[in-house]
């Protein structure tokens, strides 16, 4: 079972991963400003964490030494807590939270807009304009990666509830046993 609470927070790790990458080439994008690989890593990786890193920068005022503090607290948490009682539920809860930011990061970068319910509006009303989503190849991969998360959350979570039944179904059993021998 620890093997699938390890396997269930891979994703949020390897996010935390990619926005620390993202802040390191945006500080090396400020010491080498013509280098084409820091100026792609950096747009690439900022595409997919516009809303958290802009939350991350306005809450450290800037400080990058707090924001690496502050995401290696984060990781050091997200492990610490899948150790406990209730990590399955943790890891749940936290894989699916990363993959829906992940999507809707992915909608955002693309230029996706959310309606708005102004009465002014001539347009009807849509939830999501969809023109068609044109993600990069770091956005497949993310994704992927946090589907096979949430596909190991579902999994896991099955397991254990069938391994409940199954403990239950024993212990009937050896009770209904018990009885007949009394008999």
């Amino acid at each position: 079972m620890r093997r699938q609470i390890y396997v269930a927070i891979v994703f949020p790790l390897l996010l935390l991963t990619l926005m620390s990458t993202e802040r390191v080439a945006t500080v090396f994008l400020g010491h080498y400003p013509s280098s084409a690989f820091f100026w792609a890593a950096s747009i690439e990786l900022r595409s997919l964490f516009r809303i958290t890193i802009g939350w991350l920068e306005m809450a450290t005022e800037g400080r990058l030494v707090l924001q690496a503090a502050l995401l290696v607290a984060f990781a050091i948490a997200i492990c610490g807590i899948a150790r406990t009682r209730h990590g399955m539920a943790f890891s749940f809860v936290v894989n699916h939270a990363a993959f829906l930011a992940v999507g809707a990061a992915t909608m955002l970068a693309n230029g996706a807009s959310f309606a708005s319910v102004d009465p002014m509006a001539p347009a009807p009303f849509n939830l999501i304009p969809f023109h068609g989503i044109h993600a990069g190849w770091l956005h497949g991969i993310v994704f992927a990666v946090g589907l096979m998360g949430c596909f190991s959350c579902h999994y896991a979570y099955l397991a254990k509830a069938r391994g409940r039944e199954r403990a239950v179904k024993a212990r009937l059993t050896e009770l209904s046993l018990g009885f007949a021998g009394r008999r």
